[in-house]
């Protein structure tokens, strides 16, 4: 019976080394692997030892991962993971919520990594397109931000994950180093004073009245852009006053219950009569974004730098003003990580102000209290 695999290392007349490697593959027939123009013996041996590992590990997969571009590692993960989501009732089981986020994030990396081999991709080279993404500047010239850059590495690290799960390589960069760090992006602290809403609400007139229903469900609910517009009439229970968000509506896939004040309440039954009265349509009636109209209105409100996310910020923060505990209103938000959660929680003056008083009051009375004990002593 032939070996399965042979190799050795033979000396060139330039003075360089070559590695053959011959073996039997899965179609039963031998194949061969050539490396020339080696510098060294002692790298050479370590080509030979890496291609017959290779092989002993992962077989012809190695073999494969060896002429693997980045390019082509791109259009695979593409076909096989990035499509529309798919469902079984409620739960999503293959595919993505959001497929162009993740199409715009490969378009960079592979600008960038093109026909690199796969295998010889390093952390150094990630920490290099990292900083270039950084200092390329947006679509608008603005500022990338460290969040947007981060969201491209989060892709690149499942890349090399969907590598691994195909046995074209046998480790990922991101095993060795701390590409991404969540502690280095900003975090947004922008909610809506009641001031402000007011002046919101009362721009969301004439053409932009669409607005103001959404606008009130948000602030009163917290819930995200995405699950309300996505919101349909037998979702809501007029009667019990409860909106049902269904699982594959929600950023975490898991429903959740929220209940109206009286003024959603009131919103949505102004809707709901100017509807067709269809289970299946869609409560606010749109969708697609509101860019155009949400950008007038603020601009007529006179409010900068405000986004329909804050929104969801200012939701959560006047449910921790209320006094509800965090559990409960994690419940409400549909936040699974406490983590991500206290990072809507956006105090305002008044709050923080009340945090220095009450503190203040705490060491008055325990320094009283050690006053009066060292008086009794004395």
């Amino acid at each position: 019976m032939p070996k399965q695999r042979t190799g050795g290392i033979k000396e060139l007349g330039n003075g360089t080394f070559q590695v053959r490697v011959s073996y039997i593959g899965s179609d039963g027939k031998r194949h061969e692997r050539l490396k020339k123009n080696i510098d060294t013996k002692t790298q050479a041996r370590k080509v030979l030892r890496d291609f017959l590992d290779g092989l002993d590990e992962r077989g012809d997969k190695a073999v494969e991962g060896d002429k693997l571009v980045f390019r082509r590692l791109a259009r695979l993960f593409e076909v096989h993971h990035v499509f529309e989501a798919q469902y079984v009732g409620d739960r999503k089981v293959a595919g993505l919520r959001s497929v162009a986020p993740v199409k715009t994030c490969l378009k960079a990396l592979s600008v960038h990594f093109g026909n690199s081999l796969v295998k010889e991709i390093n952390t150094g080279d990630i920490q290099k397109f990292k900083l270039k993404r950084l200092n390329t500047p947006t679509v608008r010239s603005g500022q990338r931000s460290i969040a947007a850059v981060n969201r491209e590495l989060a892709v690149l690290r499942r890349l090399f994950n969907f590598a691994i799960e195909n046995r074209w390589v046998n480790e990922t960069p991101f095993s060795r180093s701390q590409l991404i760090s969540s502690a280095d992006e900003s975090c947004r602290d922008r909610i809506l004073s009641f001031t402000e809403e007011t002046r919101l609400l009362t721009a969301c007139s004439e053409a932009r009245s669409h607005l103001r229903p959404l606008i009130l469900t948000a602030l009163d609910t917290g819930c995200r852009f995405g699950e309300l517009i996505k919101l349909r009439w037998r979702d809501i229970d007029m009667y019990s006053e409860i909106i049902t968000i269904l699982a594959f509506n929600t950023k975490t896939a898991e429903s959740r219950l929220v209940a109206m004040t009286p003024r959603v309440k009131e919103e949505l039954i102004k809707l709901l009569e100017m509807s067709s009265g269809k289970s299946d349509a869609l409560v606010f009636g749109i969708d697609k974004g509101i860019r155009r109209s949400w950008n007038t209105a603020c601009r007529i409100a006179g409010l900068e730098n405000l986004r329909f996310h804050d929104l969801r910020h200012t939701a959560i923060t006047r449910f921790v003003a209320t006094g509800l505990p965090s559990a409960e209103i994690m419940r409400i938000s549909g936040h699974r990580q406490a983590n991500t959660f206290l990072r809507y929680v956006n105090p305002k003056a008044d709050a923080l102000k009340r945090a220095a008083l009450l503190l203040s009051q705490h060491n008055t009375q325990q320094s009283e209290t050690i006053h009066v004990s060292s008086a009794a002593i004395n």
